[in-house]
């Protein structure tokens, strides 16, 4: 899995069309075809040949989200492709290809005549994003990033040159790639290493369970702990010495922790404080942290046998009620420290304030 910045709902998807002679023509006639697969929302899709126009859907096994997220989610054997119409295409319409036109991580669909795009959205429709009505029809149409941007680019070979549809779509977000090759499900960001920029703290939730500093601008990775499966995480200054220390939390065994900033957070080691674990009766944690400059209410809502909680306030003081069912807890620290509460699934709640 890829940790990056996510992009921003993307507006019109609009080209540039570049008619290319000589030398550019044939270096771009050497791109790439169509693609046999798209990947939509981490799963493959391919064409559906007839009319009207669609594709098909490969059938998944249901995800496991306390097993964390899969770069792919596993195929069921042998069972049938599920076929999506895409109402958005005209009569008669021919699917050309796939290809990220909004750099967003999942492959859209090239349609034609006239050229359009179509976007799969949440509610498993496919809708016209962008077009490209300049487009000639042809049976050579490769789709490409040709400039490396990010964005998909459609080139059309002619017998007397290349057209080439620049992709200039503007994105209200650039997409940034901080680290990927491992699984994870939790990141901290944070001007962690003091040069003033947004550095990000991560774990790998499988192999050696690497907790890493990656610090901005080129995210060089920097090794703190090894051995902990953090699924939540948070940057907060617990100590109060003006530097922002990593609050981690596991989920079975459970474990909260956090790691104090040393004078140098690139070569020093992070010293390791518990704040709660399982031999305390602490079992599935989630943990929440926050500054109690402001008094915050807290209710918990219980389903089956998770708690989930929602932050409030501010309210005033108040006294910590019984943890069963629909219960409220609300903080009473007043000295400006951070408090971490943490909610185990045996009803029990736990607490620590930094000195």
């Amino acid at each position: 899995m890829s940790a990056s910045f996510c992009s921003a709902a993307t507006g019109e998807i609009r080209f540039r069309a570049e008619s290319l002679r000589g030398t550019a023509a044939e270096l771009a006639r050497q791109a790439v075809g169509v693609k046999e697969f798209g990947l939509v929302n981490r799963l493959r899709y391919r064409i559906a040949k007839g009319s009207p126009a669609a594709v098909e859907r490969e059938p998944v096994v249901t995800p496991d989200p306390q097993k964390g997220t899969q770069a792919r989610p596993a195929a069921v054997a042998e069972a049938p492709w599920i076929r999506e119409i895409v109402t958005s295409a005209p009569a008669g319409a021919q699917i050309i290809g796939w290809g990220d036109f909004d750099n967003d991580g999942s492959d859209e669909l090239l349609i034609g005549w006239p050229a359009i795009i179509c976007k799969r959205t949440g509610d498993g429709n496919w809708v016209r994003v962008g077009a490209a009505p300049s487009l000639k029809r042809s049976a050579d149409i490769r789709i490409v990033d040709s400039n490396r941007d990010g964005l998909a680019d459609i080139i059309a070979p002619e017998a007397s040159g290349v057209t080439v549809f620049w992709n200039q779509t503007a994105l209200p977000w650039v997409r940034h790639v901080i680290a990927q090759g491992f699984r994870n499900q939790s990141a901290a960001a944070g001007n962690f290493a003091g040069a003033g920029r947004m550095d990000v703290i991560s774990g790998d939730i499988e192999n050696d369970r690497k907790i890493q500093l990656f610090r901005a601008p080129d995210w060089s990775p920097t090794l703190l702990r090894s051995g902990i499966r953090v699924i939540q995480s948070a940057a907060l200054d617990i100590d109060g010495d003006g530097l922002l220390d990593y609050i981690g939390v596991q989920y079975r065994p459970g474990l909260i922790f956090w790691l104090e900033h040393p004078r140098n957070p690139a070569s020093d080691p992070w010293p390791f404080h518990l704040i709660d674990d399982f031999t305390n009766g602490l079992n599935q944690s989630t943990s929440y942290g926050w500054d109690v400059n402001v008094q915050y209410r807290i209710t918990l809502m219980r389903q089956g046998s998770l708690y989930t909680c929602t932050v409030f306030g501010p309210n005033g003081t108040g006294d910590t009620k019984s943890l069963s069912g629909n219960s409220q807890v609300v903080p009473r620290n007043t000295d400006n420290s951070i408090d971490i509460w943490a909610f185990g699934t045996s009803a029990t709640a736990s607490s620590a304030s930094s000195p």
